[in-house]
């Protein structure tokens, strides 16, 4: 065989495998992206951040009208059990703003949305950024043939042959609690936790100061604001503090500062008074004293659905 031959029938053949590697992961199309997304039931298998920031493409406008978003505070949140609405938990563990908003907007500008919710709590806005690679429009090309896409398949594998543990649903609920607890006592591992609250205050500094970084807040308002502007009622509730954790000062300086971002049309309640306090004093509502047991995270959605109920019955 020729050189010219051996390098005409390599292309031939690379093209080929590319080609049927292309075509198989449009016929799996596990980020929803390709065709009509419209009764998919689609769930994460791998990488939280890219899943959820391509299903936001198709898969989320397609099906849910509306959206929660928030830190890993408000992750394992099962919106699946809120009854009347169809609601995709965009939440990200670790999450930021910066993040949150690249799916919120994907989600917004593509789908006809009636509500958006959103978790308040400070470790959302104390910094602006990405912090992965993830959350890239280059991974919307990236799905059809990747190392991310074997990974998927990898995990999945591992997922169905039981060696790794389901903690996703296809409504975006992240089951960590699975993880950290193995069904064992709430109340005995709760006992045992340290105090947990570092991270929303700045290192060294009095626990009365919480940070709210500058661009991370006009990142915030501006996603709210082009909400607004698309029609889409705001939901949104300050995350209930273990009590052992709160310190009001603190708490209320973040409040005050985040209440000017809404109006009197936005329907935004505050879950770190004392109508919550028999919650907010029970160990058994928190599995870390921050992020909430599966206890507390079914308390958390019966008062999304009382509100949602509320105003859509009105």
């Amino acid at each position: 065989m020729t050189s010219k031959k051996y390098f005409c029938s390599t292309i031939i053949l690379s093209s080929l495998i590319a080609a049927v590697i292309v075509s198989f992961n449009i016929y799996m199309n596990e980020y929803g992206l390709w065709g009509n997304a419209k009764g998919k039931s689609i769930k994460i298998w791998h990488n939280e951040r890219t899943t959820k920031y391509l299903l936001s493409y198709n898969y989320i406008p397609a099906n849910f009208e509306g959206i929660l978003i928030g830190p890993s505070v408000s992750a394992n949140l099962d919106t699946k059990k809120i009854s009347g609405f169809k609601v995709y938990n965009a939440s990200l563990n670790g999450g930021n703003i910066s993040e949150l908003k690249y799916i919120a907007e994907n989600v917004i500008q593509k789908g006809n949305l009636r509500f958006v919710i959103i978790c308040l709590y400070p470790y959302m806005t104390k910094d602006h950024g990405r912090k992965t690679s993830s959350l890239d429009p280059r991974e919307y090309w990236e799905s059809l043939g990747s190392l991310q896409i074997l990974y998927l398949y990898f995990h999945k594998a591992l997922i169905k042959l039981d060696f790794q543990h389901d903690t996703f649903n296809d409504y975006g609920y992240d089951n960590f609690n699975l993880k950290a607890e193995e069904q064992t006592s709430i109340e005995l591992k709760a006992s045992k936790r340290i105090n947990y609250n570092g991270d929303i205050l700045l290192r060294g500094a009095s626990k009365k100061i919480i940070v709210t970084d500058e661009i991370a807040y006009k990142e915030l308002a501006q996603l709210v604001d082009l909400a607004r502007s698309k029609g889409i009622k705001i939901f949104g509730y300050y995350y209930p503090y273990y009590l052992g954790n709160y310190e009001a000062t603190g708490f209320n300086s973040y409040k005050d500062k985040i209440d000017k971002i809404f109006t009197q049309d936005d329907i935004i309640w505050n879950m770190n008074v004392s109508k919550y306090d028999n919650f907010r004093s029970d160990l058994s509502n928190y599995y870390d004293r921050a992020h909430l047991s599966w206890k507390g995270a079914d308390f958390l959605i019966c008062e999304i659905n009382k509100k949602l109920s509320i105003f859509y019955m009105e």
